[in-house]
């Protein structure tokens, strides 16, 4: 089982070169450290698919695999949530000790199969 919640960290693109990134790091909240407006976060519906969504708020969660892995979990693979798969993952993106991690964190909801 996961020792310790990962540990991501801040990333932004240069500047004038579109909308700032913000990634979430245990314990900090660089939204607000950066000035930036945090990503809103709708309440996700009672009929959602299955998955693991991030309720967060920065605009980006990663997990690397070294981070897992320093969070005593060596089996485990990088993980990303953004706008890109609307910050929902498959179930099966994540080992049990990951999933363990994942929902004694309050950055995300796990919507179980019906």
């Amino acid at each position: 089982m996961a020792k310790d919640h990962p540990v991501t960290r801040e990333v932004e693109p240069p500047q004038n070169q579109g909308p700032q990134v913000v990634e979430e790091t245990r314990g900090q909240n660089f939204a607000d450290q950066m000035g930036v407006s945090p990503r809103k976060v709708d309440a996700i519906p009672e009929d959602a698919e299955p998955g693991i969504y991030y309720i967060g708020r920065a605009t980006i969660r990663n997990i690397t695999a070294d981070e897992w892995k320093g969070a005593g979990n060596d089996e485990q693979g990088p993980v990303r949530w953004d706008e890109t798969n609307g910050y929902v993952l498959p179930l099966d993106s994540v080992n049990s000790d990951a999933m363990d991690v994942i929902r004694g964190d309050g950055g995300f909801q796990v919507v179980e199969a019906k």
